[in-house]
């Protein structure tokens, strides 16, 4: 995405590492394996989702220094390898938005509708 971290985020909805494609395709195909999930399903699943990941979602290129920090931080948290990758790739966004003088990321969760 080239120099992603002074890109506004503000006209996408989410942020999210490289690897976040690859983990929700994984996830999709188990469901249908484990047979949870229809392959129509899935396939539509998976269409909605590239549709939003093109659109929606500010994704993170996975430099080998994100990488580093990922490794670091799983070492030292001991996280899973594809919980410290979006950590580290948070990590080095925050900062370099900092260094630009943008505002801090937020992590909140958007309130959902319920359901009366």
């Amino acid at each position: 995405m080239g120099h992603w971290p002074h890109r506004q985020a503000s006209a996408k909805s989410d942020l999210h590492a490289g690897i976040t494609a690859v983990e929700i395709t994984a996830a999709m195909a188990r469901r249908v394996r484990g047979r949870t999930l229809t392959p129509a399903d899935a396939a539509q699943a998976m269409t909605n989702f590239r549709y939003d990941l093109a659109h929606q979602y500010v994704v993170i290129d996975l430099l080998p220094k994100i990488l580093a920090q990922a490794a670091a931080l799983a070492e030292t948290h001991a996280l899973c390898g594809y919980d410290a990758v979006p950590l580290a790739a948070a990590l080095a966004l925050q900062a370099a938005r900092q260094a630009a003088g943008i505002s801090a990321l937020t992590f909140e969760p958007q309130p959902t509708a319920t359901l009366a």
